[in-house]
């Protein structure tokens, strides 16, 4: 039991059940399990990008489409990046071909795998930058509903999830 009091540990069991999360949602896609002031917490960056180029990659395990990116607004990061490639799971290669992403700029939860950044949630994590966004938030009796913000309101919640997430490093 001493050892698991070790904060060095305890930060390695967080690190471990985050990875365990973020692997979990990368395989089957769905949100379902975090709101967003968690996706906020576990992901590594939350982005607005504008789509330059995309192009699908296909795999023995599955597709991947490959997202060269300008960055346009950062919302949370510990670095800043002009210019990003983004990586999303892919399932169905032609629905990614039926649709325009190029051009199109995008609000994006992302998670670093191997050295490459990963779109959280696949093809659903990539949300149309526009006036207003839905998300999971935890409501007044703690239970899990999904409402609707203004883009002021959602980046709002964003930066207090990751000012909150900071005070928990110092």
């Amino acid at each position: 039991m001493a050892g698991i009091r070790n904060t060095g540990t305890m930060k390695k069991i967080i690190m471990i059940m985050a990875a365990f999360l973020m692997s979990a949602q990368y395989l089957l896609g769905d949100s379902y399990l975090l709101s967003l002031e968690n996706k906020v917490k576990y992901c590594e960056m939350v982005i607005i990008v504008k789509i330059n180029k995309a192009k699908i990659i296909e795999g023995s395990v599955g597709n991947v489409m490959e997202a060269d990116s300008d960055v346009i607004k950062m919302l949370k990061g510990n670095q800043y990046h002009s210019n990003i490639v983004l990586r999303v799971a892919a399932t169905d290669a032609n629905s990614f071909l039926n649709k325009q992403y190029e051009g199109g700029e995008y609000l994006v939860y992302v998670f670093k795998r191997n050295n490459e950044y990963w779109v959280f949630e696949g093809e659903k994590g990539l949300k149309k930058a526009g006036e207003s966004f839905t998300d999971y938030v935890y409501d007044k009796d703690g239970q899990l509903k999904m409402a609707t913000f203004s883009r002021e309101e959602y980046f709002k919640i964003i930066r207090s999830s990751t000012e909150a997430v900071g005070s928990l490093k110092k």
